[in-house]
């Protein structure tokens, strides 16, 4: 498949459809005043997960052998304990003023 190009005005203009397009495997050269400076290409392998599954905890877990599930949920129990600025819910009814409106 033959490279198309796109200019940075139509990149900006069209950005939904440039990756969309790029998605299902066309690459474009990205142009500025006719020359290029960069390429958008479809990524490859996997994409990086913000949060992952138990189950994927869990095969993970268990490919580093018996209990470092739970060695792991001690060492977060034992940091919890020593966390001086503990997580709270600005929104929570304990941070409310007396009036129960922020």
């Amino acid at each position: 498949m033959e490279n198309q190009t796109v200019g940075i005005r139509e990149l900006k203009q069209n950005p939904s459809d440039i990756i969309a397009r790029a998605a299902n495997g066309e690459r474009f050269d990205v142009l500025s005043n006719g020359k290029p400076v960069g390429v958008v290409i479809q990524r490859k392998g996997a994409i990086r997960r913000r949060w992952v599954s138990a189950e994927v905890l869990a095969t993970i877990a268990g490919a580093q052998g018996d209990g470092a599930l739970s060695a792991w949920a001690d060492d977060i129990r034992a940091q919890r304990e020593l966390d001086v600025d503990p997580i709270v819910d600005p929104w929570g009814a304990s941070n409310l003023p007396e009036s129960g409106k922020p």
